[in-house]
């Protein structure tokens, strides 16, 4: 899937759409693991400083993470769900790392976190949503709408009317089942 639905998000968002994309459910992957394996993408994303170790409990923040901004992005994708859990752990670890606003000499708001190593990482990237959503950029990251998908991929249409992470897959995939369904009504 990744080589079809890149659609890379503008700057440090695409951040985000890469972490969120860590787990491919349709081929069943997960590039996170083990803390080793988040480390090195954290390190790489430059979220963490290399040489740090990671725990258990970073990943499995990490992982909670990462499905509830999945959530969020199912839900700009018009799709009915929940997203009150997934806001809980938003907070969650916005409040472990200690993130807040602060402003810069240039006069512009950018985030800081006060503790460092995984749960810092984790807030930075939270620090990345918070300010693609000052930035009304944040609602163009989707998730794709197919059951078997819901890959993170950018919105780029005019009308952030986009659907599927790949037309020509996921959306073909689409109509064709709907256009079954109607056949056999």
């Amino acid at each position: 899937m990744a080589e079809l639905a890149s659609r890379d998000a503008p700057g440090r968002l695409e951040v985000v759409r890469a972490f969120v994309n860590t787990r491919d459910l349709e081929a069943g992957t997960d590039a996170l693991a083990t803390p080793g394996e988040l480390a090195e993408h954290l390190v790489a994303w430059r979220l963490l400083s290399p040489g740090a170790r990671l725990g258990a409990s970073d990943l499995a923040t990490a992982l909670d993470l990462r499905e509830a901004l999945r959530a969020l992005l199912r839900a700009h994708n018009d799709q009915v769900i929940d997203t009150a859990p997934a806001v809980d752990t938003l907070n969650r670890v916005t409040a472990l790392s200690g993130l807040r606003p602060a402003m810069a000499y240039s006069g512009s708001v950018g985030y800081h976190v006060v503790r460092g190593g995984g749960i810092g990482a984790l807030g930075a990237l939270a620090a990345i949503v918070y300010a693609a959503d000052a930035q009304g950029v944040w609602s163009r990251l989707k998730a794709c709408a197919a059951d078997a998908c819901h890959w993170a991929y950018y919105d780029s249409s005019r009308n952030r009317a986009s659907r599927w992470c790949h037309m020509e897959l996921c959306g073909n995939r689409a109509k064709g089942q709907a256009f079954r369904d109607r056949r056999r009504s």
